[in-house]
């Protein structure tokens, strides 16, 4: 269960810092807060469950979750900008 858990948290805050680093380089400035918010929030559920786990077969799944992460905030920030 811990692995869906680090699977999920890993997809949100790639997710969530990519999509910080769009909003930097596009001067959004309004969602910079909740952005950190999240990701800090991500940031220390990940700690636990990996300290939880010790084992290195955590980064499977954190690493699959980081790379769909990473390319939905891709998709999501170029279908934020279009909007305008």
């Amino acid at each position: 269960m811990s692995h869906i858990i680090l699977f999920f948290t890993s997809l949100l805050f790639i997710a969530l810092r990519a999509f910080q680093q769009l909003n930097v380089q596009h001067d959004r400035y309004l969602w910079v807060p909740p952005t950190t918010l999240g990701m800090a929030c991500c940031e220390v559920t990940t700690i636990g469950l990996v300290v939880k786990a010790a084992t290195l077969w955590s980064a499977l799944p954190m690493a699959a979750g980081g790379i769909l992460g990473c390319w939905g905030a891709m998709y999501f920030h170029k279908r934020m900008r279009r909007k305008k």
